[in-house]
């Protein structure tokens, strides 16, 4: 009987989950973990790199234009410790969605806390922990991610007003990419 069961799950076709919503041009590069997918939703002309894990029960939203790099860890929900009713924690989880605004750049191994909203046109470096939001045009990274700069608005505007999407003008065949070297 075990076998049997066995060799059905195993010859069972895996779909593709069911998200909250999938926009145009989304590519998501495997292996990928989403908890609960229904309450992903996600914009036109987005990257996911590869290894991410999202923890999704509280909701993610990830606006048009966003890259993210491989390796991302989101978090919606944490354990109730305050409280509690048990140690270390209760049996209640504390929802709080994250969103990631339009035209955002999160690099490779960046870790995002329940509550977090990443304002538009910003950028997480490699690495970072986000455990508040980010403001718009910021270029945060470390832990606690800070703010290290901020992007130029004029430039930013211009490219936004011509529809500039990376992802979008290379779905259309219309970049090239290319190797420079900063030494």
């Amino acid at each position: 009987m075990l076998k049997k069961l066995y060799r059905k799950l195993r010859s069972r076709k895996i779909t593709e989950p069911v998200y909250g919503r999938r926009g145009d041009h989304v590519t998501i590069r495997e292996p990928i973990v989403v908890t609960h997918p229904e309450r992903l939703f996600l914009g036109d002309y987005v990257h996911i790199g590869e290894e991410a894990r999202l923890a999704t029960p509280g909701g993610l939203q990830i606006d048009r234009g966003v890259v993210i790099g491989p390796r991302l860890r989101v978090y919606t929900a944490n354990h109730n410790y305050r409280d509690a009713e048990t140690l270390p924690y209760d049996g209640r989880f504390l929802l709080q969605p994250v969103r990631i605004c339009c035209n955002v750049w999160v690099g490779g191994d960046v870790v995002i806390v329940p509550g977090v909203t990443i304002g538009e046109g910003a950028v997480v470096g490699a690495g970072a922990v986000v455990v508040r939001d980010v403001p718009p045009m910021a270029v945060v990274g470390g832990n606690p991610a800070q703010i290290i700069r901020t992007r130029d608005r004029d430039q930013y505007d211009s490219l936004k007003a011509q529809d500039r999407i990376y992802l979008k003008l290379k779905a259309e065949g219309r970049i090239q990419i290319e190797e420079v070297s900063l030494n």
